[in-house]
């Protein structure tokens, strides 16, 4: 992604970023809404249906009531209770006269509803009168399968009703085909050796009355009664084993896949509902002009975010471009001068004074690389100056040792084939400490036989550790000379140098120290400030030798004064640890 971004422009990218606070949060509050309106969208795919679903719910309350308050009706009849004794020694006439007596309690009943039918079952006759009661032992015979059923209605107490459903094959158009009924019983009388069972039935599928309504393809009307013999699963539409595996998964979760349940309740039957089943390609077509309205809205949303965004950005980002361009276009001149005028307003002095100060520094910088080049090029000429064979000079100080007497002649001219052999070195840049020690002490002979100065002496001591370490050569040299040349011999050529040399951690560190004129605060700052005069052994002055080790060994590294006037100076020199073999 930053990769992406690096080739955008900072106004693009503060667009992008202002579209991104501006959408988060409306997407979240797009997504509840978006979730509360599918609900509502859904309830009004499903309008239809839920009214159809409630009218039919009301049809089954009331065919239920009506049946039942039939059953009590019938069951309450003077003229049918009274005809039921001795209904098993009827002669021709007293059947005719009963059949009579059913023919019109049934036909009243029933007036009002084509579908509802009414018999009687009598255990205390063999024969069937007119079609309106029949002998117990006919309903047994429909019942011989639904064992339990028969127990349940054979055990009704006097006036109670038992409600079932039953699932009955009729004839329709010269083919068999199940259909279910609603059945109701009471057992009317009771008597020794005699009983009498009411039963009024009617199919499901008339009391709740959905032939005729228009229904999306595919749907599928369930119906779930829960009534004295437990809960019944019906369907209404063609059954398969799809409809009842979707039926009884309904029943285990409350869920279906592929429809969407619409449910209404039954009032006088707790637990009982009825279902509509609608597919849901139905409901997603009834939705789809409301998702696509939807959709549009949010595309719409985020071309204004994003218009509104960039425009936004464009405002936040125009000062700033313009201040780069000026910026730009003045580059030359400030490159040449960084303290040329101000070339911005002063929302941007801040950033102008960053990039001017930038500029100075890397000029400073480039100053300083020149600088150090033309040393280098200084160095690295008097280093080839230095690299001539060395044998010519031994071997005439050699000679004029040989033809000298005095022995305090012959002693400095040794000390000095001596020095001058540890200075040469084979060309080599760094060498052993102790060599730079006898270095140090064949120069402290030299200049006090050159110079009579009796009265100047040195001590020296190096840890034995650090003799083997490494040293850029000729680094103590400059300041044992400034010590004897400012300090001693200013000081009336009289007093004592210390040099001693000791391991600290991972570094070396010398002390360099006199009893001489001492220095001021300013002329240490001055001597580490400004190069000095060349040295006589090497051409470098305490200046040269701070840089030297800042240069090879960090910063971190370097020279420190301790100096008071008339009392002498110490100078620390650290290094770090180098062995010899490195």
């Amino acid at each position: 992604m930053r990769q992406v971004f690096r080739y955008v422009s900072y106004r693009v990218r503060v667009a992008v970023v202002m579209a991104l606070f501006a959408v988060v949060p409306l997407s979240l509050f797009g997504m509840f809404y978006f979730n509360n309106e599918w609900e509502k969208w859904q309830t009004a795919a499903l309008g239809e249906q839920k009214q159809l679903l409630a009218v039919s719910s009301e049809n089954l309350d009331r065919e239920i009531l009506e049946i039942e308050s039939k059953l009590f009706y019938v069951s309450n009849s003077v003229s049918i209770r009274a005809a039921l004794h001795g209904i098993e020694h009827y002669s021709l006439v007293e059947g005719l006269d009963f059949i009579k007596i059913l023919r019109e309690t049934f036909t009243s009943i029933t007036a009002d509803n084509d579908y509802l039918s009414v018999c009687l079952y009598s255990n205390a006759t063999e024969k069937a009168y007119g079609g309106y009661c029949y002998p117990f032992s006919k309903l047994q015979q429909e019942l011989t399968k639904e064992a339990s059923l028969l127990t349940q209605v054979s055990e009704l107490e006097v006036g109670k009703v038992f409600a079932t459903v039953r699932t009955v094959q009729k004839a329709d158009h010269n083919r068999e085909q199940s259909q279910a009924f609603v059945y109701l019983y009471m057992k009317m009388i009771e008597m020794k050796g005699s009983e009498c069972y009411l039963e009024m039935s009617m199919p499901l599928e008339k009391m709740i009355n959905v032939e005729n309504s228009e229904l999306p393809d595919g749907s599928i009307i369930a119906v779930y009664l829960n009534l004295d013999d437990g809960l019944h699963a019906l369907s209404l539409s063609n059954d398969t084993e799809d409809t009842e595996l979707l039926l009884d998964d309904y029943y285990q979760t409350g869920k279906c896949l592929g429809y969407y349940p619409c449910v209404e309740t039954v009032d006088s039957m707790s637990g009982s509902q009825i279902v509509c089943f609608i597919p849901e390609r139905y409901v997603k077509e009834q939705i789809s002009g409301n998702v696509a309205q939807f959709v549009g809205m949010v595309l719409v949303f985020l071309l204004t975010v994003s218009v509104c965004s960039y425009m936004a950005a464009a405002m936040l980002t125009n000062r700033i471009t313009r201040f780069l361009e000026k910026m730009n276009g003045e580059l030359d001149n400030i490159l040449v001068d960084p303290t040329v005028g101000a070339i911005g307003d002063k929302d941007f002095w801040g950033i102008e004074k960053r990039i001017r100060n930038l500029i100075q520094s890397v000029r400073d910088s480039y100053i300083k690389m020149e600088q150090y080049e033309v040393e280098k090029n200084r160095l690295e000429l008097e280093l080839l100056q230095m690299r001539f064979n060395p044998h010519f000079l031994y071997n005439t100080l050699n000679s004029i040792r040989y033809q000298v007497k005095d022995k305090k002649v012959r002693k400095s001219i040794d000390s000095l084939i001596h020095y001058y052999r540890i200075v040469l070195s084979k060309g080599h840049l760094r060498i052993q400490i102790k060599e730079e020690i006898e270095m140090i002490k064949e120069y402290l002979e030299l200049q006090i036989f050159a110079y009579d100065l009796t009265n100047i002496g040195y001590e020296i001591a190096v840890e034995e550790a650090v003799k083997p370490q490494k040293i850029i050569k000729h680094l103590l040299q400059p300041i044992v000379e400034n010590a004897l040349e400012h300090g001693l011999r200013a000081n009336g050529d009289q007093g004592i140098i210390r040099i001693c040399a000791r391991l600290d951690g991972e570094d070396i560190v010398f002390e360099i120290e006199d009893n001489g004129a001492g220095m001021t605060a300013a002329q240490v700052d001055v001597l580490l400030s400004e190069p000095a005069c060349e040295s006589v052994g090497g051409g470098y002055g305490v200046y040269n030798v701070q840089q030297r080790i800042e240069a090879y060994y960090g910063k971190e590294y370097g020279l420190v004064f301790h100096s008071k006037p008339g009392e002498g100076t110490c100078v620390t020199l650290r290094i770090p640890k180098q062995p010899s073999n490195n």
